[in-house]
């Protein structure tokens, strides 16, 4: 139970102020466990390594935020934690499978084809 607690807190931490990303030291300290512990816990509690959660979650953070507002790129790298918008970029699209310019534009794309069907009038029987 000790485990669960350690990994909770750690996760809670670690989504908490996305702009400055943790290291596994600093969430071991702040959870008052070792970083061995930490890892161990946060895998049986999680099924993955913690760094591998981290990175997920905040590229997935990243790919709301880029088809919710029109923040750059790098305005929105920073939100997440990435003060290198390369590094970003290379994370985001191992995990994304694309770069977040497409990512954008495909769901941009996206958003206007719905809206185009929505208006769409829909043909009746009596017009065929």
């Amino acid at each position: 139970m000790r485990h669960v607690r350690v990994a909770l807190l750690a996760r809670r931490e670690m989504v908490r102020d996305m702009s400055s990303p943790k290291t596994i030291p600093t969430l071991a300290a702040i959870c008052d466990t070792s970083p061995t512990v930490l890892k161990q816990a946060f895998r049986e509690t999680f099924g993955m390594p913690i760094y591998s959660w981290y990175k997920e979650y905040r590229v997935r953070l990243a790919a709301e935020t880029l088809l919710s507002t029109d923040a750059s790129i790098a305005e929105v790298a920073a939100s997440v934690g990435y003060s290198n918008p390369s590094k970003f970029t290379r994370a985001f699209t191992q995990t994304m499978g694309v770069t977040p310019r497409t990512w954008r534009a495909q769901g941009r794309r996206k958003a206007l084809e719905c809206r185009l069907r929505s208006t769409d009038p829909k043909p009746s029987s009596r017009d065929a």
